[in-house]
């Protein structure tokens, strides 16, 4: 008697995404992960692994910039650390003092957290800084409408830097999406 056994059908093995290391199977044509061409020419893969050799450097590029705007953070509490010495100085003897002093201590920091916090979690940080300086700003000029001007380039500087780390924050994170990189 011939048993009709069914020929056994090649099982995809496993192997490793060249472009990302992760485990895939010799059938997929594409990197799960990454989106790696396993299937396609050599002049593919080779293009593939040159995009992503850019936007790692491109994602050092952005990373140095929220650095960068991490550091404005504990700068701007520094420099609201020194405003509040100046308004000592200038208050002393009024009722207000102790109040302001302990409210620009509070405001300092939190600059000093949203510094710290932005190595962790930098666009949140980032945008909690530019709010918060915002809000600083605002309740100065409501306080006397002539602090608008008070350190006018200071303010732009501050402000820039941190719109322009947030711009980093944002393209970081479509890079790391785009390519799982971290």
């Amino acid at each position: 008697m011939e048993e009709n056994i069914p020929a056994l059908s090649s099982a995809p093995t496993v192997t490793h995404c060249s472009a990302c290391y992760v485990s895939v199977l010799s059938e997929d044509a594409f990197c799960n992960n990454c989106g790696y061409p396993l299937k396609g020419t050599e002049e593919e893969q080779a293009n593939f692994k040159a995009d992503l050799a850019v936007k790692e450097i491109d994602l050092l590029d952005y990373k140095e910039k929220i650095d960068k705007a991490g550091k404005r953070l504990y700068l701007t509490a520094g420099l609201l650390g020194l405003g509040t010495i100046l308004d000592g100085i200038k208050l002393r003897g009024t009722p207000y003092l102790m109040a302001g002093i302990i409210l620009d201590l509070i405001v300092c920091a939190a600059f000093i957290f949203l510094g710290a916090w932005s190595k962790r979690k930098p666009f949140a940080a980032l945008v909690s800084g530019i709010s918060l300086y915002g809000i600083v700003i605002i309740l100065q000029v409501i306080d006397d409408p002539v602090n608008i001007i008070k350190g006018i380039l200071i303010k732009i500087f501050i402000i820039a830097c941190l719109i322009d780390g947030i711009k980093a924050a944002i393209a970081a994170e479509k890079i790391k999406k785009e390519t799982h990189l971290t």
